[in-house]
């Protein structure tokens, strides 16, 4: 599946009412281990509630996990939201005292040694490395490594391709959102080269029409 099978994520109506996604999560509880006792999600060797925290330290982050919690409590599963200020954030995220939190992972055009922080099995243990995951996972290991060694972009290509298809047919994290462009606000005297740098927006090579500016000051 996880090099014959094309990745795609689930799709909704974008209304908030995701049968088909609960039915799903309800069918693969089960299959878990788990079962609803009164509306409340139990597992049946234990007796407790699933449960966990969310930990973040964004306002912002609130408008997409509070519809995430609201979508569990309907499995009867509680994710309880904990906003903490910015230096208990980064105490509890360096070691790892988090159930469910946000991360980024930034990428570069070309990867290399950065990637056995991100998702290396060394990684895993040392506080304040970018594996918050804890992936341990040998395979990964060696994909990780064959990109560090490529000897061409053909190789890189193929080895980053690999590496993005294991991470994301092992379903280590939950997708929040993705936007294929930069909405950006400017002043029309101010100009931008028409064609745009690989690594995306650059404001530091926007140049100040003179011209442009008096005419919007002469309005």
């Amino acid at each position: 599946q996880v090099f014959t099978e094309v990745y795609e994520p689930p799709v909704t109506d974008g209304s908030g009412s995701n049968r088909q996604g609960l039915r799903n999560g309800l069918r693969l509880l089960k299959e878990a281990g788990y079962e609803l006792v009164d509306g409340v999600m139990t597992n049946k060797d234990t007796g407790n509630r699933l449960d966990f925290e969310y930990l973040y330290v964004d306002p912002s982050s609130e408008r997409i996990a509070a519809p995430f919690a609201q979508a569990l409590e309907k499995m009867g599963v509680k994710m309880t939201l904990r906003r903490v200020d910015t230096s208990q954030y980064i105490e509890r995220m360096d070691n790892f005292d988090f159930d469910m939190a946000t991360a980024v992972w930034g990428q570069s055009l070309s990867p290399g040694n950065e990637q056995r922080e991100f998702w290396g099995t060394a990684a895993a243990d040392q506080n304040g490395s970018r594996n918050v995951v804890g992936i341990r996972d040998p395979a990964i290991d060696a994909i990780i490594e064959k990109i560090i060694a490529a000897d061409s972009s053909e190789e890189l290509a193929a080895a980053c391709r690999a590496l993005d298809r294991v991470l994301i047919w092992q379903y280590f994290t939950v997708p929040q959102f993705y936007n294929e462009v930069d909405r950006i606000a400017r002043w029309a005297y101010l100009e931008r080269p028409e064609t745009v740098p690989l690594r995306g927006i650059d404001t530091s090579s926007w140049w100040y029409d003179e011209e442009k500016a008096g005419q919007i000051k002469g309005r």
